[in-house]
């Protein structure tokens, strides 16, 4: 389901901090929405990417939190195909050098987080500034999906947009996954269901 107007409201105010440190961004997204939405709104977050609907300082503070949300669990982050997929789509040379940074960069390496998005536009549009090669995407594919449980019916034929969630522990004790639908979730589907 869509994100409520309000939940939507607080996105949009969280991603027009542009002149905040990218590291205090994401503690206020933290603090403004409880761990169990938080894949949600990362849902949400895909999906005004890949519609770009928003600015490119909300992009660099989007793609941040996305990266950031999963950082310290011992699983891939499930938007790591949709990271590989913005790459597929030849984004803006300065956003395509971010994304590879954000993609090759170990979790410990902060100094990025500690720059606000208008610094990251400046400092990714220079032509020397953080060249790096366009990482195997084919293998990080194949890592996550390794890693990941194999979604049944439609999705395994890749016709829906599928992500995989972390939810709460199992009966067991173990940790179980959901497979979570982007189309289904984004705002237009939400208009459109309200128009229905």
């Amino acid at each position: 389901t869509a994100l409520a107007p309000d939940d939507m409201s607080t996105l949009l105010r969280v991603l027009s901090s542009e002149s905040q440190p990218l590291e205090a961004v994401q503690r206020s997204f933290q603090s403004q929405f409880s761990k169990a939405s938080q894949f949600k709104v990362g849902c949400t977050l895909c999906t005004l990417l890949q519609d770009r609907t928003i600015t490119r300082s909300q992009r660099v503070i989007a793609f941040s939190i996305l990266c950031d949300l999963y950082r310290n669990e011992s699983n891939t982050n499930p938007f790591l195909p949709f990271f590989l997929d913005s790459l597929e789509m030849k984004p803006e040379p300065w956003e395509r050098r971010f994304i590879v940074h954000l993609l090759c960069s170990p979790p410990s390496n902060r100094d990025t987080f500690r720059k606000t998005a208008l610094d990251i536009i400046q400092e990714y549009a220079s032509s020397t500034a953080h060249h790096q090669d366009t990482p195997d995407l084919t293998s990080l594919r194949d890592f996550h999906y390794e890693r990941a449980p194999t979604p049944l019916g439609f999705a395994a034929h890749a016709m829906r947009p599928l992500v995989a969630a972390p939810v709460a522990d199992g009966p067991e004790g173990e940790v179980e996954t959901a497979w979570v639908d982007l189309e289904a979730s984004s705002p237009a589907a939400a208009a459109a269901a309200a128009a229905a």
